[in-house]
């Protein structure tokens, strides 16, 4: 991949550090996973409907683990076919805890470090979009990610 490309990513993704998780909602309709950062915003959504939503915004379709570095020493997997219910009791610890650094792979896999934990999201291995990340701002680009590529997008 272009180095420049993976630079300005890496740029892009940096403005996480510091920011706290305030919500991690599993669609119980579709395989997407949200994560919303920052600050709660007040948005009108494209079908009109006024909601609350993070300043900053990670969604993923693609696997992910949670990797516990504190006392307990585990690893938690979550599929497209995990539970709404599993994901939430598992990933209720890390909401409020603030991101502390970010990674991305050679293979766009996207680190994101909660300094007692890390939360890793492994893009697909097809070269199909695996996980965005975005702002509030519906004029800002987004960050498309897949094990192929990574690209900026409206």
């Amino acid at each position: 991949m272009e180095t420049s490309i993976r630079q300005d990513a890496v740029d892009f993704l940096q403005s996480l550090t510091g920011q706290p998780l305030l919500y991690a909602l599993k669609s119980p309709d579709t395989d997407l996973y949200d994560f919303g950062f920052g600050k709660l915003v007040e948005v009108v959504n494209r079908h009109g409907i006024q909601k609350k939503i993070g300043t900053h915004i990670l969604h993923a379709t693609c696997r992910f683990k949670v990797i516990w570095k504190n006392g307990e020493q585990r690893v938690d997997k979550f599929y497209e076919d995990t539970s709404c219910e599993k994901f939430h009791s598992e990933v209720k610890r890390l909401v409020g805890l603030k991101v502390r650094r970010i990674a991305v792979s050679e293979k766009n896999d996207l680190w994101l470090d909660f300094s007692d934990y890390w939360v890793v999201f492994a893009t697909f291995e097809n070269g199909e979009e695996s996980w965005r990340f975005f702002t509030f701002d519906m004029e800002a680009p987004h960050l498309v990610a897949s094990d192929s590529w990574l690209q900026f997008s409206n």
